[in-house]
């Protein structure tokens, strides 16, 4: 009975770890993440790439697509200090992925992304600056590690623009970057192959070009970012015609080229553009306010109280309604009993009288 119970004794201590080994652990773990990634259950991904790394701390890919779940999530709102926990903690994987995986571009990518949307944040402007900044250098990296990928060129080129010319110093640091952004939207251009992209990027190159115009003093000079634009903006809309958006800002475009020029065919150029972009987006109201104000400006003031009204009707916001009392493109209509009309009649829908204030019971 003792030499059966010292064999049994034996047995316990030379038996194997119960439990799968843990790389299997976590490849299970990673694949059930991704199925939730694909359902976007993005908590639940989480979690499960979460208790990948734990089980195999080297798991590069884990780490990534826990980021990607924390990104998302930063991304679907909620409070700014739940979104930026998400956004750092998300940072932070990406962080950890480069360090492991440091050749992967997508992870310097998506670190970027998530250090820009930080960047957006309602935070104070020294750490908006650093985020901006931080999201550039991994760009840049990105750039390093593929240079013959057309999008790092074109998220480095849109932070250029889009983010920093706030914290430039001057108009002409701000110009510089705008300058800086559009000969990276041309180094995109030149490396994508998809006409989808290259009339992405070749609108957002145009758009950077009008930034410019706007940032300089100069008419000369912005005469000829604004011709620069414009050519842009006809090829994209080559690349793919069905983009309103593109019209729409080809249109603006035209309409300052227009009160540099002082000739009625560029606004007649505008209205064509606004016109097409209406076609493809029937309703817009952001196109509707910019083709009413180019009728405004072209002494058509019957065609620009019509466009307002349409206008007017898809503002739910009133947003529009606010801003055209007070736009200098309208300035020749504030007098106009027929623009006055409009908001009599906005009053009276609200059933509001037009010339008197609504009775009180008691003073305020």
């Amino acid at each position: 009975m003792l030499c059966a119970t010292v064999v049994l004794g034996q047995s316990e201590t030379n038996a194997p770890p119960s439990g799968p080994p843990p790389a299997v652990v976590a490849r299970n773990e990673y694949l059930i993440g991704l199925g939730l990634l694909r359902e976007n259950n993005f908590a639940g991904a989480a979690e499960s790439f979460q208790r990948a790394t734990t089980a195999w701390t080297n798991f590069p890919d884990a780490h990534q697509q826990w980021g990607v779940a924390l990104l998302q999530l930063g991304r679907l709102g909620g409070t700014p200090q739940l979104q930026a926990q998400r956004l750092q903690e998300a940072a932070a994987r990406f962080a950890t992925t480069a360090t492991l995986q440091p050749e992967n571009r997508t992870t310097w990518l998506l670190w970027s992304d998530t250090l820009a949307l930080i960047g957006d944040l309602p935070v104070e402007p020294s750490l908006r600056l650093a985020c901006y900044q931080g999201a550039v250098e991994k760009c840049r990296k990105a750039v390093d590690l593929a240079p013959d990928d057309w999008e790092p060129y074109g998220k480095w080129a849109g932070l250029l623009t889009a983010k920093l010319p706030e914290f430039a110093a001057n108009d002409p640091s701000r110009i510089q970057l705008h300058v800086e952004a559009a000969a990276l939207y041309s180094n995109a251009v030149e490396r994508a192959s998809f006409k989808g992209d290259i009339g992405m990027v070749t609108a957002n190159w145009g758009a950077a070009l009008v930034r410019a115009a706007r940032a300089s003093g100069d008419k000369e000079q912005r005469r000829l970012f604004l011709r620069d634009a414009i050519e842009k903006f006809h090829r994209s809309s080559k690349a793919v015609p069905n983009a309103a958006i593109t019209h729409t800002m080809c249109g603006s475009a035209w309409v300052q080229f227009g009160k540099l020029s002082g000739v009625r065919n560029d606004f007649r150029e505008a209205v064509n553009q606004f016109k097409r972009s209406l076609v493809l987006r029937p309703g817009d109201t952001a196109t509707l306010y910019a083709l009413a104000c180019v009728h405004a400006l072209m002494d058509n003031p019957i065609m620009a109280i019509e466009t307002l009204k349409a206008c007017f009707a898809t503002d739910a916001l009133g947003v529009y309604r606010n801003l055209a009392l007070k736009d200098p493109d309208l300035a020749k209509l504030h007098d106009d009993m027929a623009f006055k009309d409009l908001y009599r009649a906005a009053a009276l829908s609200q059933g509001i009288g037009g010339d008197n204030p609504p009775l009180r019971d008691a003073p305020r």
